[in-house]
C-alpha cells in the first residue's frame, strides 16, 4: 500500500476516535443542560415551551402568551449554569382586543367560536362543554390568541355554560369582562333562575341576560274548570301567551311571599299595618297580569275550635280581598277562600308547625 493512502487512512482513523470521543464527552453534558433547562421552565411555569439544547445553546420552540412571555422564557433559560446562549425560535400569539369568545346552543348541537388564551384553555373549554352538554354534538371553531382579561376568564366560561344549558336554545357570549346570555326557555321560573344566576359571575365580570319565553303549545293541555250549576268539568283552553303571563306573575308573587309575611292580630281578620307594603307590592304584580284572576286562601293550625278556625280562615282571606281592592284591583278578578286546619304545611305538635300552618295563599289563573 502507498505511504500516502496509509497515511490517510491513519488519519481518518485518528479523527473518527476525535469525533466519538468528543461525542461521547458532549452527549451527556448536552442531556444534562437539557433536563436542567426544562425544569427551569417548568419552576417559572412557562408550560408553552421547550427547549432543545446543541452543545452550549439552547433553542426555543413554542407558541408564546404574548412577546414579553417569550423574552420572560429566553431569559429563563439564559439563566441555566452551562447555557451559553439561548435562541428564540417562538411563535408569539397575535393580541386581540376587544377578546371575544361565544357559544351557541341549537337543537342538539352546541358550537364553540372565538379566541382561547392557550391550548390549555381550549382544552378546558372543550371538556367543560361536553360535560355540561352531554347530550349534544359540540362543534369547536376555536382559535389561539392573546389579550386575554384579567380574572378567572376560564371560571366565568364555565359558570356561563351552566346557565345557558338551563336554556332550550341559546347564545352565550364574553366580550372582555362583559358576558351576555340570550335565548328561550318554555319555564317563568328558569327565567328567574338564569336572572338570578347571572349576577353571581367571577370577581370583575358582569353579566347581563336577555331571556325570554318559548311559545308553547298549551291547547293541547287544557285546564278543568267546574261548572257550579251542573257540577261536572269543563275543559277550558289557556291561551299560549295568557299562560305565559300567569306563570310570571304567580312566580313573582311566590317570590314576595317567600321573604315576607301577611300577619293578622292574634285570633282575628284585622291585617297588622306593617303588612300593607306587602299588599301594595302584590296589588301591583296583580296589575301587570290583567288576564288572570287570583284567589286567595286563609289556613290556620289546629289550636282552637275546628268551625271558628274555618270561619277566621275565610275572613282573612276576605280581609286581603278587600284590601287589593283599594288598591285598584277589580272585585271579579279576586276571590277568598277559608280552609281552618285541614290544609296544614307542617306538624301542629311544634310551634314553628303551627306557626308555619297559619298562612295566607295565593293561586293565579286563567280568568277566561
Amino acid at each position: 500500500m502507498p505511504t500516502s493512502v496509509k497515511m490517510l487512512v491513519s488519519f481518518m482513523l485518528l479523527f473518527g476516535l476525535f469525533y466519538m470521543a468528543k461525542a461521547t464527552r458532549t452527549l451527556p453534558i448536552e442531556a444534562d443542560l437539557n433536563t436542567r433547562a426544562q425544569a427551569a421552565l417548568a419552576s417559572a411555569e412557562i408550560d408553552w415551551a421547550k427547549v432543545r439544547v446543541n452543545g452550549r445553546r439552547a433553542v426555543l420552540t413554542g407558541l408564546a402568551p404574548s412577546p414579553d412571555a417569550a423574552q420572560r422564557a429566553l431569559k429563563t433559560v439564559a439563566r441555566v449554569r452551562g447555557i451559553h446562549s439561548a435562541l428564540d425560535n417562538l411563535k408569539t400569539l397575535q393580541i386581540v382586543s376587544p377578546f371575544e369568545w361565544q357559544a351557541v346552543s341549537l337543537g342538539r348541537t352546541l358550537k364553540l367560536m372565538g379566541v382561547v388564551p392557550s391550548g390549555d384553555a381550549y382544552d378546558a373549554v372543550t371538556q367543560a362543554a361536553a360535560a355540561i352538554f352531554p347530550n349534544h354534538t359540540v362543534e369547536t371553531k376555536l382559535e389561539l390568541a392573546a389579550g386575554v382579561p384579567g380574572g378567572n376568564w376560564l371560571g366565568a366560561v364555565r359558570y356561563g355554560l351552566q346557565q345557558l344549558a338551563r336554556l332550550d336554545e341559546g347564545t352565550l357570549r364574553l366580550r372582555d369582562t362583559q358576558v351576555d346570555l340570550s335565548g328561550k326557555t318554555a319555564s317563568s321560573q328558569i327565567i328567574k333562575k338564569v336572572e338570578l344566576a347571572m349576577r353571581g359571575l367571577p370577581a370583575g365580570y358582569t353579566g347581563r341576560d336577555r331571556v325570554t319565553l318559548k311559545l308553547r303549545n298549551i291547547d293541547t293541555q287544557p285546564i278543568l274548570l267546574r261548572d257550579l250549576s251542573q257540577n261536572t268539568l269543563i275543559p277550558i283552553f289557556v291561551p299560549t301567551e295568557a299562560q305565559q303571563q300567569i306563570d310570571l306573575c304567580q312566580q313573582r308573587i311566590n317570590s314576595v311571599m317567600r321573604s315576607e309575611k301577611i300577619r293578622f292580630k292574634s285570633a282575628s281578620a284585622e291585617v297588622l299595618q306593617q303588612a300593607r307594603p306587602i299588599i301594595k307590592s302584590l296589588a301591583d304584580i296583580a296589575k301587570e297580569c290583567p288576564t288572570s284572576r287570583i284567589v286567595i286562601s286563609g289556613h290556620t293550625d289546629a289550636s282552637g275550635d275546628a268551625d271558628e278556625n274555618l270561619a277566621l280562615s275565610k275572613a282573612r282571606a276576605q280581609a286581603i280581598v278587600d284590601l287589593l281592592i283599594a288598591q285598584d284591583i277589580p272585585e271579579n278578578r279576586l276571590s277568598a277562600e277559608g280552609y281552618g286546619a285541614s290544609r296544614p304545611i307542617a306538624d301542629n305538635d311544634t310551634q314553628a308547625g303551627r306557626q308555619a300552618n297559619r298562612r295566607i295563599e295565593f293561586r293565579v289563573l286563567y280568568s277566561g
